[in-house]
Formats: structure tokens, sequence, C-alpha cells
């Protein structure tokens, strides 16, 4: 004898056999195996100079990118340069302490030089005219996956400084100032 199931809605009934209760038991299982791992977040104030906060930093982790979104408020108009740097310390007024870009694997500067930046090279930061940025960008050459390559969640932790001149993504480029800084750690 064969006993046949179905599911039951406003309507006709919709019979399913061995295959279909089989395959109903496992979506869940299947939906869990696809879903990707737990986004990893990092929020940070940012800071100038004077050590007042102008604004906040979000890092997310995304697969195998690094999403970076800033706003900001109180910063000179214009194109600013933007990268992490290697140390997690955001001590006014010049912000020395928070070392150098993050390159791990000692390349030279500018992401349009030809090793393809350092790791921590980001893109120019669009201050409006009132002095407000809004901007989100992403890298795939960090992570906040701690204890991997290029992680900046390591034990010294990392920044995201802001510079008062523009990148021009060459190895000469000389982007001045810090003038803002976010210390990040996990």
């Amino acid at each position: 004898m064969m006993i046949r199931s179905a599911i039951r809605h406003e309507g006709p009934s919709v019979p399913i056999g061995s295959l279909g209760r089989l395959l109903l038991l496992c979506i869940p299982i299947i939906l869990m195996a696809c879903t990707s791992e737990p986004e990893l977040r990092v929020d940070a104030p940012l800071i100038n100079h004077e050590g007042e906060v102008i604004g906040h930093v979000n890092l997310e982790q995304r697969g195998d990118g690094l999403v970076v979104s800033v706003e900001a408020s109180n910063l000179p108009p214009g194109e600013r340069g933007m990268h992490i740097h290697d140390q997690g310390l955001c001590e006014p007024p010049e912000f020395r302490s928070a070392g150098s870009h993050v390159n791990p694997e000692s390349h030279d500067h500018g992401l349009d030089g030809p090793d393809g930046g350092h790791a921590g090279d980001l893109r120019n930061l669009e201050v409006d005219e009132d002095g407000t940025a809004s901007q989100t960008q992403s890298t795939s050459r960090m992570t906040l996956r701690p204890g991997e390559p290029h992680s900046i969640l390591d034990g010294n932790g990392s920044t995201l400084v802001i510079h008062i001149n523009p990148d021009d993504y060459t190895p000469e480029s000389s982007t001045g100032t810090r003038i803002a800084c976010a210390a990040i750690s996990g």
C-alpha cells in the first residue's frame, strides 16, 4: 500500500511523493550551507586634530571584500587622501601614532602604480563644500578576519587616516598632514 502526502492550501491539494518529502526536509540544510559567514563589523569614531569627534567610520567584511564607509563633518572641502594605517592609535594633533600605511607585501605606494599600491591605499574622500563627506568604497586587499594575512584586526589594531591633500595614486604621491583619524579594533 502506497501512502501519499499532500500539501494543503486554499485550493486543490498537491500530491508529493518520497522524493518531494526528502527535498522538503533538505531545504533548511541547503539554505544553511549556502549562507555566507557571519558579517564582521567594526565602528569607530573619527576625530580631528583637537580630539573632537567629527564623524564615524564603519568597516564590514562581506565575503572576500572589506567595505569601508565614512561619514564626516567639519573637514576642508575637496578631495582628501585616505588610507588604512598599521597602528591602532589616534593621538592628536598629528596622529603620528597611527604608523604607516598597511603594507604587508612591501609594495610601492599608489593604487595606479605597477604593484597596485599598499594594501591600505584607498580612493580619495570627496568632501562637499559644507565640509561634510559620506562615502563608501570596498577593497579586497584587507580583511577584518583576525589571524588571516592582511587582517587589520591584528595585535596592533589599525587606523583610518584622512590627509589634507588628495592622493594621485602614484608611488610619488604625498598626501601631507593627517587631519582626521579613527582607531580600528575588534
